[in-house]
């Protein structure tokens, strides 16, 4: 986590796929007018910044989430009197599924800066640092892991913004969190459906309407994504990664698992093996 803001992104991360971080900015500090290819998310986390947005100024406090869309002028300052101001965020070129989640935003201008509520600040923050944990390791496979991560902020406040035109999303916002928390319990819709106190039916009524996917295949990629950081950073046999993220038959997850990836778990592991161990570290 760098002490204090960096007026510059290095190349690497102004065109890069993605670039993330924590940052603490003392008061007064300003920056000039660029412009990213990227988008940006951010969550203030403490003090205060104003934000000058093609021809608009606009406050942020703690709490406050800001998304701006690519090539839209941006700068910004810390006001005087004000204690230092705190801030996750990242930039990223989205992958296509991502645009419909984006999109959701009412952008003025390029920009769109509104407050969360409780307990989705609190997901957004703990999410958008796994994304710097996962990032700050360096090289290109982990800014892999990095973009997972971040898909999975991106789908937590598309869902958020729907809470707030329907109170059920709410409901959608729990399931996703339970998922992701025991992705490796035997989930069905029925018994997902009753821990959450709603009909199976409606459930699958809102995961579809909100996500375009249903509870099960979005658990079947959760279990994935999960086996494919055990496959690539883990040594455990291929039988024990399949139990380890709830399939319990080794042939059925090598065939969703080749599915997901286009390769089979052994397969992916050997071609993990062979790239280049990652020698670019977060500056």
């Amino acid at each position: 986590m760098s002490t204090f803001f960096k007026p510059r992104h290095a190349p690497r991360q102004t065109d890069a796929a993605i670039f993330a971080t924590e940052t603490t900015v003392a008061p007064g500090a300003a920056h000039s007018v660029q412009v990213f290819s990227q988008w940006t998310i951010g969550l203030s986390l403490g003090g205060r910044i104003r934000y000058h947005i093609g021809a608009g100024s606009h406050a942020a406090k703690a709490g406050d989430m800001v998304v701006i869309r690519p090539h839209t002028s941006i700068a910004w300052q810390v006001p005087r009197g004000v204690d230092k101001w705190k801030m996750v965020y990242s930039l990223f070129h989205p992958r296509p599924h991502w645009l419909e989640w984006l999109n959701a935003f009412s952008l003025v201008e390029g920009c769109c800066i509104m407050p969360l509520p409780e307990p989705l600040r609190g997901r957004i923050a703990d999410g958008l640092r796994e994304v710097t944990q996962v990032y700050g390791r360096g090289g290109a496979s982990h800014d892999d892991f990095a973009r997972l991560e971040l898909e999975r902020v991106l789908l937590m406040l598309y869902t958020g913004i729907q809470h707030r035109h329907n109170t059920t999303d709410e409901r959608v916002l729990a399931a996703i969190e339970l998922l992701h928390a025991h992705y490796a319990e035997a989930w069905n819709v029925r018994r997902l459906a009753a821990t959450l106190s709603i009909s199976p039916s409606r459930l699958s009524h809102l995961f579809n309407a909100h996500l375009q996917t249903s509870p099960m295949a979005y658990l079947e990629r959760v279990r994935l994504e999960h086996a494919e950081k055990l496959l690539r950073f883990g040594s455990s046999p291929v039988n024990q990664v399949a139990r380890a993220v709830g399939f319990h038959d080794p042939e059925y997850f090598a065939i969703r698992f080749k599915r997901f990836c286009d390769a089979s778990p052994r397969e992916f592991r050997k071609q993990c093996a062979a790239l280049p161990q990652p020698d670019d570290t977060m500056p």
